[in-house]
């Protein structure tokens, strides 16, 4: 592995399949730019149902897996980032809600 590169469930997934392809292979053969792919691989930004489809078939993986996956990969994300943000508050001074749910259901 690479010095700073971060493996997320995706990115497992396409390290995996036969070849083990880089991620610009698959960004070419898929017509999608690598940043969108990577974006994508670390649960940034999703990608449209045909996108995902033929990233399921560079891959050899099922649209089902590769959804579950991003799902994961999401929410570490997300996580990491209201993390980010909760230290970059707590640094200025600023309560935070830790342990405070909202209420969602209207």
């Amino acid at each position: 592995m690479m010095p700073g590169m971060n493996l997320t469930p995706l990115s497992v997934l396409r390290l995996a399949a036969p070849g083990a392809p880089k991620l610009r292979e698959v960004a070419r053969k898929i017509k999608c730019s690598a940043q969108a792919l990577s974006f994508f691989e670390q649960g940034r930004t999703a990608i449209g149902a045909d996108l995902l489809k033929k990233y399921a078939r560079a891959v050899k993986s099922t649209p089902k897996e590769v959804r579950r996956r991003f799902l994961f990969a999401s929410l570490a994300y997300h996580d990491s980032r209201c993390r980010e943000v909760r230290r970059e508050m707590l640094a200025l001074g600023l309560k935070t809600t830790k342990g405070r749910r909202l209420d969602l259901t209207g």
